[in-house]
């Protein structure tokens, strides 16, 4: 069995296009808040670094010796910069889970000292320390993304930033083959589109077994088993199980953590190909909600129920409302990004068809509205919230954030009570 592939590889740039990196390092568009995964407290800062023309220059001399190492040709699916300050590390995890994935880990810092620490550690399957790499300036490791790692916080004596440039790869199999994530030009960036191609044999191959299976599990009157013309009078119910399951799986395993499917679209080509292309709505890089308060509860009793002229369980039900819509108030006000306009339209469109009206001036509601329903689809994921329906995993989302918020509670009056009600 091949060993996970691991290697240092010294003075990956070359000076000038090491300190054009480093350059881009200390410019605008860092964010604070992400984390080595969901769930970690420790964060740190990121950014993005798609389409720079220095990091584009590094990945070029990088990639001979890359795929040298991977057995075979490698497509960047992202490029990306975390950085670390004194008490902000990272976490063990691993970048991914599946074979044929590699990253490319990048050191850009012009100067590092010894005693700045901050190394990044690997570990084997018995949860040992297999390598710690130092920090060192236009130093890089390629590794199998199946190892698990940690990127160590610089010391109390470093004020510098410490900073990792990270390439996530993907080998570029025969079964599966991906074509680059493809992102809408349009302002809502936050949707991509990635379209994958199975090849023609791998498809065939899938309907051949299961034809076979059907063959073993169904009896013709008169015909012996596993002689029945199977093919002529299933082999297009054969095709169809095959296209569900390749799609499904093809979604399954090449959607990055943190998108959020919308679409899916399968084509079966004339030359037998399967082609999955899939619409979602990227939201790997939100941090996790910390909801700013203090909300307020209202508390409600029989007697103020009475003079309001509520029935008690309907006050009750209001009072939740209420603090609930103060949630969904800030979610949507401190988590502004960009929505797919499509989802929009048909949001809009199903609002005026209820309410009546025209869809102008339901898009504003219809925005906040998918904007809340990915984020509580995202939060779900991070918490592993799972629910039969919409609303119920949105009740289950915002309690979960109201255990760590700060509510206030007081008794709620009729004139509030009635005021609710109003609403």
């Amino acid at each position: 069995m091949r060993q996970p592939v691991i290697e240092v590889i010294e003075d990956l740039a070359t000076p000038p296009l090491h300190m054009a990196a480093w350059a881009t390092c200390c410019g605008a568009g860092w964010r604070f808040g992400h984390a080595s995964h969901a769930g970690v407290e420790s964060q740190f800062w990121k950014r993005d670094l798609e389409s720079d023309e220095a990091f584009d220059a590094i990945w070029k001399l990088a990639q001979p010796r890359c795929e040298a190492l991977a057995g075979g040709p490698l497509r960047v699916l992202r490029v990306y910069a975390n950085g670390h300050t004194y008490g902000l590390g990272g976490a063990v995890h691993r970048d991914a889970d599946r074979a044929g994935a590699f990253t490319l880990l990048y050191y850009p810092n012009p100067e590092w000292k010894q005693e700045w620490d901050g190394e990044t550690v690997y570990y084997d399957e018995g949860e040992e320390v297999a390598l710690a790499v130092r920090v060192r300036p236009n130093r890089a490791v390629f590794f199998d993304s199946r190892i698990p790692h940690v990127g160590r916080p610089p010391s109390r004596s470093c004020s510098a930033l410490r900073v990792t440039v990270a390439w996530k790869l993907e080998l570029s199999g025969e079964a599966v083959d991906a074509e680059v994530p493809q992102e809408d030009k349009s302002p809502e960036a936050a949707e991509k589109i990635y379209t994958h191609l199975i090849e023609p044999k791998v498809v065939l191959a899938a309907v051949h077994e299961r034809l076979e299976q059907l063959a073993r599990s169904i009896s013709i009157p008169g015909v012996r088993p596993g002689q029945a013309p199977i093919a002529e009078r299933y082999g297009e119910t054969a095709r169809q199980d095959v296209i569900k399951r390749l799609a499904k799986e093809t979604v399954e395993a090449k959607t990055p953590r943190g998108s959020i499917v919308t679409t899916t679209h399968v084509t079966l080509e004339d030359s037998g190909a399967l082609r999955v292309e899939i619409r979602a709505t990227h939201l790997p890089d939100l941090p996790d909600p910390t909801p700013q308060g203090p909300f307020l509860r209202l508390r409600v009793n029989a007697e103020t129920a009475e003079l309001a002229g509520i029935q008690i369980d309907e006050a009750s039900a209001l009072t939740a409302s209420h603090l609930k819509t103060q949630v969904l108030d800030w979610l949507n006000n401190a988590y502004a990004f960009p929505v797919p306009s499509s989802m929009v339209e048909k949001e809009a469109e199903a609002i005026a068809r209820l309410a009546g009206g025209g869809i102008d001036e339901y898009r504003a509601l219809a925005q906040r509205r998918i904007r809340l329903g990915l984020l509580f689809a995202e939060i779900a994921r991070r918490r592993r919230i799972q629910s039969m329906s919409p609303a119920e995993l949105e009740n289950l989302v915002v309690e979960s954030l109201l255990v760590s918020a700060s509510v206030e509670e007081r008794d709620a009056s009729p004139a509030e009570l009635r005021e609710l009600a109003a609403d």
